[in-house]
């Protein structure tokens, strides 16, 4: 390795370490990316930078994410008072689901959290909404070099309770 610069040099220990963190055996060219990154120094660092390329990127894209299934169970009351119908009410309640679920499952390490799908379910026209699940569990992004984690759930698999009229 005495051809190489110091930095060069900083960057292959790096990428070694980064294949041994990935359980990779050898150091490939996503090792060498990361131990490039990580250098912070070099050109070939500031390129990668410039361009956005960040290690929690990286690694997330180098590693499968582990996938953490979570469920949607919740019961919504209908005020008795309400100007909407039960049925726009119901509409509105399933889409703000379907969107919490896209944007929840949509990116790595996105923690799962049910406040969001309260703050979506506020503009229904229910009264009020129980959340039984999902309840709040934080994910790894991958930035702590453990294997990066995403949320996963079946929409056909919710349980979407109307427990019926109250008064105000």
């Amino acid at each position: 390795m005495q051809q190489f610069t110091d930095k060069a040099k900083t960057a292959l220990q790096l990428a070694a370490k980064a294949a041994k963190d990935l359980h990779q055996s050898y150091i490939g060219s996503e090792p060498l990316l990361v131990g490039l990154v990580r250098e912070k120094t070099g050109v070939a660092a500031k390129v990668l930078k410039e361009n956005g390329v960040d290690e929690i990127q990286l690694i997330s894209m180098i590693k499968d994410p582990l996938v953490v299934e979570f469920s949607v169970d919740l019961t919504y009351y209908i005020d008795r008072n309400s100007e909407k119908s039960a049925a726009e009410i119901e509409a509105a309640i399933r889409s703000a689901i379907e969107e919490y679920v896209e944007w929840q499952c949509r990116k790595i390490g996105r923690d799962i959290n049910p406040s969001r799908l309260m703050w979506l379910l506020k503009d229904t026209g229910a009264k009020r909404v129980d959340i039984k699940s999902p309840v709040f569990v934080s994910l790894r992004d991958g930035s702590d070099r453990l294997t990066p984690q995403v949320a996963h759930t079946d929409l056909a698999k919710s349980v979407i309770t109307n427990g019926g009229y109250e008064d105000e």
